[in-house]
């Protein structure tokens, strides 16, 4: 089978590396796009909770600013969720459900 542009981009164990990086922050950022959502929450909502600036929420929700757990915690904590971390195997391409 031939191989997609991803998997051979990742192949490079530093591309891999970034590719997981750049995956975990769009994971994280659309559960609090979720979260808010579900809370009828705006973006300016979230930024007066945690006392700063909407540019500092856009950052952090456009994932142009790679911020700590510790932030992402306290984040998701003012909008009254949290988060559980789970480990799953590395794969990179399509699932085999797709």
């Amino acid at each position: 089978m031939t191989k997609t542009l991803i998997e051979q981009y990742v192949e490079d164990p530093d591309n891999l590396r970034r590719f997981q990086q750049e995956r975990a922050i769009f994971e994280i950022t659309d559960l609090i796009e979720v979260a808010l959502e579900k809370q009828g929450m705006s973006r300016a909502d979230l930024a007066e909770k945690l006392g700063v600036s909407e540019d500092w929420v856009a950052e952090l929700l456009d994932g142009e600013s790679h911020k700590t757990i510790r932030t992402i915690a306290d984040t998701l904590a003012v909008i009254g969720h949290a988060i559980h971390f789970s480990l799953g195997s590395l794969e990179v391409g399509l699932r085999k459900d797709e």
